[in-house]
């Protein structure tokens, strides 16, 4: 028997080959995947189809094939069955009906195997079947693939790049679904503090800003089903650590550190030797030195709800730590002198949190990343003030406060493969409400000084970063 045929080029990759009598119409794969379950049957007798009333456009041609029946035809080097559309069920068959397609026998198609051979999906049983790439269809903006031949928003179609593809690229003749796939991501960050710009201390001389330090951002994640997920992450550790010192032999180094008066309505514990104190440590030394620490790190689980391969949105539970340290010292005739100032930064709470990419071409993307958390700051400061190797002060508190985590990354990522990306870009995170060691006391010490902790303190971390990601 004669086909007419009518070939439609839909992209580079893609072809939709109608096939039809004067009295129904055969569906390729592609579109009875997407119809073959209709909300409601249609009644009636099928429309009547005359191959003259299509209009044609550049690159469309209608073509007469002899295949008969069950026979196989060639375009663009891939193979069609030919089957007589008059044998086929459609939705005007009727309730109960199922319709049949036609697998695609390249290679990187859908397997041919169980149910999904036949094409039957009113069975249900092509959810068993092993699952192969199901190539992007492109989206509203077209122009750029999804990796791993997955449906990017702004796509134009999958692209192999090597590998298995994972995201968003399974398939069945019911339809596109997903393998579950886990991925591993690591990321050196290269990052400074600022709690330490424009400080003016107790001693005669200042200490340089915190330099740039090293920490890692290890991810592990899985998504069983390409939608919805878990992540946990780890960040850290970051050690910044700044000091300097001053004097030599001969010299008098003089400090705006002072005592306050002895006040009996708030004596120190224990009681110093005299009751006015005086501090000759600092204010006849012949060398200082200040030492400046912060640390952080900080570990949080996240459920992760995955947009294919353009948008991960997420929320969890998040714990970071941060810590600082001053320590002043002063060497003097009369003894050492000690000021030391320590705080631990506990935040507990919940964050929010977005990841999104937007292609420039096949294998490079733009990333952007954002957090945002409240977060329970269990805060915790320790004070010592030892004058001539006599112990003055020594007091501790701690208390819970509010405290907001807010970050913000942007770069770009390259696929070397479906599976594999190497990423780069810079950061900036904003930690407020927060304890810092030199807001614990002032130039004034008295015998309270750290019984209260002060937590109204911020700081900036900013940088870069570079790392990869594996799905596997």
């Amino acid at each position: 028997m004669v086909i007419p045929i009518l070939l439609r080029c839909i992209t580079q990759r893609s072809v939709l080959a109608v096939l039809a009598t004067t009295t129904s119409v055969g569906l390729t794969s592609e579109l009875a995947a997407q119809y073959a379950v209709p909300s409601a049957p249609i009644q009636g007798p099928a429309p009547e189809f005359d191959f003259l009333d299509v209009p044609l456009a550049e690159g469309e041609r209608i073509i007469s094939s002899s295949t008969s029946d069950g026979g196989v035809i060639q375009y663009g080097g891939n193979n069609y069955r030919m089957i007589d559309s008059s044998s086929v069920p459609t939705a005007a068959s009727g309730p109960g009906s199922s319709v049949q397609v036609q697998m695609p026998t390249e290679a990187g198609g859908f397997p041919l195997t169980g149910h999904c051979a036949t094409g039957t999906c009113g069975s249900g049983g092509c959810t068993t079947c092993s699952r192969g790439i199901l190539r992007g269809h492109g989206g509203h903006h077209g122009g750029y693939p999804g990796p791993g031949g997955g449906l990017a928003l702004h796509g134009g179609g999958g692209t192999n790049l090597g590998g298995h593809p994972r995201l968003g690229a399974g398939g069945n003749v019911c339809g596109p679904t997903c393998n579950p796939y886990h991925y591993a991501a690591v990321d050196v960050l290269y990052m400074t503090n600022d709690n330490l710009q424009n400080y003016v201390g107790v001693a005669p001389f200042t200490v340089s800003d915190y330099d740039y330090e090293f920490g890692v951002r290890a991810t592990l994640g899985s998504v069983p089903d390409c939608h919805n997920g878990y992540e946990a992450t780890f960040v850290g550790p970051f050690r910044w650590r700044s000091d300097a010192t001053a004097g030599a032999v001969g010299t008098n180094l003089t400090s705006v550190v002072v005592i306050a008066p002895f006040d009996p309505l708030n004596p120190p514990n224990p009681l110093p030797l005299e009751w006015d104190v005086n501090v000759d440590s600092f204010a006849n030394a012949t060398a200082q030195a200040q030492r400046f620490e912060a640390e952080m790190s900080s570990f949080e689980l996240n459920r992760t709800l995955i947009g294919w391969e353009v948008i991960k949105l997420l929320y969890g539970v998040r714990y970071i730590q941060y810590e600082e340290e001053f320590l002043y010292t002063a060497a003097a005739p009369g003894g050492p002198g000690v000021l030391q100032s320590e705080v631990e930064n506990r935040l507990i709470g919940g964050q929010i949190g977005a990841e999104m990419t937007f292609p420039v071409t096949c294998r490079l993307w733009t990333d952007f990343r954002g957090r945002a958390g409240a977060y329970a700051n269990f805060a915790e400061n320790k004070f010592l003030l030892e004058n001539a190797g006599v112990f003055e002060v020594g007091n501790s508190d701690d208390t819970t406060e509010l405290a907001g985590v807010f970050e913000l990354g942007g770069g770009l990522r390259y696929y070397l493969t479906n599976n594999l990306h190497v990423r780069a870009g810079a950061e900036l995170w904003y930690i407020a409400g927060i304890a810092s060691a030199t807001d614990q006391f002032s130039s004034v010490i008295r015998s309270s000084t750290g019984r209260n902790t002060d937590v109204d303190d911020d700081v900036f971390l900013f940088g870069v970063n570079a790392g990869l990601e594996w799905k596997f």
